[in-house]
């Protein structure tokens, strides 16, 4: 579309002129930095004391400048000195840095998708899984059962890996989500069923020739049960070293009992609620059974404590 020159008096047209340049009257910058918006207004004044615009014509978004009217026809919209420019420079990386950086502390606070990606840190302590990878892998699974209402289906899903992780009160959750103590209730009865549904076969219990072929070495004992004494003063070297071996696979079963225990602190809970101790009309497990195996299954989800070797 052709623009006019709005100088009084001049009748210069972007179409007919093709030999002139035409730019814009610099405006006021209101949304960024008091700093910012004072050097804009300095430049606008600039403009408007050096020329005879028409009546409200710089207040037009259309409204253009020909060159005719600078002293020289230079690629730039203001006649501001180039220490102003620097300064309106070095103010907007000032801005810049400074919106990144309440950027990141917004996102550090909030349990949205994007706030997870690219930061292990805040994966591993909120849901004790390993890295985001499998933290999406693990949503994707129960993603298309999760019903969208005052949460995205993705902040419903952490807030029931919160509760798991570190066992939360409904109140602090619905705290931190910004959601009534009822809602937060009903997310987490309604997400366990999920993810019980959609992580349990994560738990596998293989036939005897597969565990024959995959058990670790350190498990293939033929003797399974500790050494007594049986009225014997001592065991003898060969029933030492038995009860040996045998302890360190006790270990292990151990040490991975008391991982799960760890990472996902609902299970060292001290007062269950009745509701969670009670199986539905209908149902197989009670709401606390399904927590172990949703533990569990997540558990299988980090690298083995047992070596494979």
């Amino acid at each position: 579309m052709p623009v006019c020159c709005v100088v009084y008096g001049c009748s210069n047209r972007s179409g007919r002129e093709k030999n002139k340049r035409f730019y814009r009257v610099p405006k006021v910058v209101v949304h960024k930095a008091e700093q910012f918006k004072k050097l804009t207004e300095e430049g606008r004044k600039k403009w408007l004391s050096n020329l005879h615009l028409r009546s409200g014509g710089a207040e037009s978004s259309n409204a253009r400048v020909c060159s005719d009217h600078f002293i020289r026809d230079a690629g730039c919209q203001t006649d501001l000195t180039m220490e102003d420019i620097e300064r309106m420079e070095d103010v907007l990386r000032q801005n810049t840095t400074e919106l990144g950086d309440l950027r990141t502390k917004a996102l550090d606070t909030k349990f949205n998708q994007e706030s997870f990606e690219n930061n292990e840190e805040k994966t591993k302590f909120y849901t004790g899984l390993p890295n985001f990878l499998v933290l999406l892998q693990v949503f994707q699974l129960c993603e298309p059962y999760i019903t969208c209402g005052p949460m995205s289906p993705f902040e419903q899903f952490i807030l029931v890996l919160l509760r798991l992780r570190l066992n939360l009160p409904l109140k602090d959750l619905a705290f931190r989500f910004n959601i009534s103590l009822s809602t937060a209730s009903r997310i987490w009865h309604k997400l366990i069923d999920i993810l019980h549904e959609s992580t349990e076969f994560i738990i596998e219990w293989p036939e005897r020739h597969v565990l024959q072929a995959t058990m670790p070495m350190g498990f293939r004992l033929r003797r399974m049960m500790p050494a007594f004494t049986r009225g014997k003063s001592q065991l003898s070297a060969y029933e030492v070293e038995e009860t040996r071996k045998i302890a360190n696979v006790r270990i292990h079963v151990e040490r991975v009992i008391g991982l799960v225990r760890r990472k996902y602190q609902i299970l060292q809970s001290r007062a269950v609620p009745i509701e969670h101790m009670l199986t539905k009309p209908g149902e197989a497990l009670a709401l606390i059974d399904k927590i172990g195996v949703i533990c569990c299954a997540l558990s299988n989800l980090s690298v083995s404590v047992v070596p494979l070797e």
